[in-house]
């Protein structure tokens, strides 16, 4: 009668002690017939398929005796290793012309199984919390962000989610899944964790220099965490483009509204036109700017002829308006 032992017995049977295998009901004389043609080797690494080590598994070379089942598989996840002496008991039970190199030969076995990661994980949770109110391009963390799953081979990497729950103001959640997907299930586990809102914002794709004006072409859109933007985070391009660096900034980083400012169209100490306008004619004068001006802003400007000093709009690249009040300083 044959009968089958679990490897957990195997690491007993390392250390000396004796175990029954499966016995097959072949006589010794039609064992050692068929040793005779057999050339044996010792499989180091095994890998099981299904819940039944094999002794095919252990040796390679046996032929029909390779179907022989004489153990059950190791645990999910767990590797069992067999020694000289287990190896050579099996060796001789079976008739094999199997003999140790030295006494640290060993074997070791493990179950074929396939791993559902994290991020599987994640994206089946997601999906399934998008039904209950989650933002699409929410982002998800875990309490224990390595959670994986584990699943026999054979049983492929289904995943269900059994019951969830969502609570949108904090975004806190609770998942529990199951696996395979299908069928009774071989392992379940529960995960919890917050969603995080993201929001898509611009930012620079290169180093921008002092004073340097930002272009459109100088900016990317990468996803940010919501709640780690600081409030005067720039979140559109508008607020961006045409303005310049107040000190040097990296690539890639969030740009803040005190980063930047209106760039300079007239230098200090540099030379303006200085013009006045009516409805019927337009005077001109050069002038001397005596700060520096952005588009728009009222700077003090020095009529370099009558050495008036005037306060005058910078209306473009070296040139200023003057306000009629101050038409003197054209004369």
């Amino acid at each position: 009668m044959m009968r089958m032992i679990s490897l957990a017995c195997f690491t007993i049977l390392a250390i000396g002690l004796s175990v029954s295998l499966f016995v097959t009901p072949a006589t010794a004389k039609a064992d050692a017939t068929e040793a005779e043609e057999l050339v044996i080797t010792l499989n180091r690494d095994v890998v099981v398929e299904g819940e039944i080590v094999r002794l095919g598994d252990i040796f390679s070379g046996l032929g029909e005796k390779a179907e022989t089942a004489i153990a059950r598989a190791p645990a999910l996840g767990k590797k069992v290793p067999v020694g000289v002496r287990w190896l050579t008991a099996v060796a001789q039970k079976y008739s094999l012309p199997w003999r140790a190199s030295s006494r640290l030969d060993k074997a070791v076995i493990q179950r074929a199984v396939n791993i559902i990661p994290s991020t599987q994980i994640k994206a089946r949770v997601k999906e399934a919390l998008t039904g209950e109110g989650l933002q699409q391009n929410a982002k998800l963390e875990f309490d224990t962000p390595a959670v994986q799953m584990m699943l026999p081979r054979e049983l492929g990497s289904g995943l269900a989610i059994t019951s969830i729950s969502f609570e949108p103001a904090s975004g806190r959640f609770t998942a529990h899944l199951a696996a395979p997907a299908v069928g009774v299930p071989v392992t379940k586990t529960t995960v919890r964790g917050r969603a995080i809102r993201v929001v898509d914002v611009p930012v620079l794709n290169r180093r921008i220099d002092t004073g340097e004006v930002i272009r459109s072409d100088d900016l990317e859109w990468v996803s940010h965490r919501a709640d780690r933007l600081m409030r005067n985070a720039l979140l559109d391009s508008e607020s961006i483009v045409g303005k310049s660096a107040r000190r040097p900034i990296g690539a890639g980083v969030v740009l803040k509204a005190t980063e930047l400012r209106t760039p300079e169209v007239v230098a200090k100490n540099s030379l303006v036109t200085i013009r006045l306008e009516t409805e019927r004619m337009v005077l001109t004068a050069q002038g001397r700017a005596m700060q520096a001006g952005t588009m728009g802003e009222a700077i003090q400007v020095i009529n370099t002829k009558s050495n008036s000093i005037i306060s005058a709009e910078v209306v473009g690249r070296g040139i200023v308006r003057a306000a009629l009040s101050n038409n003197v300083v054209i004369n």
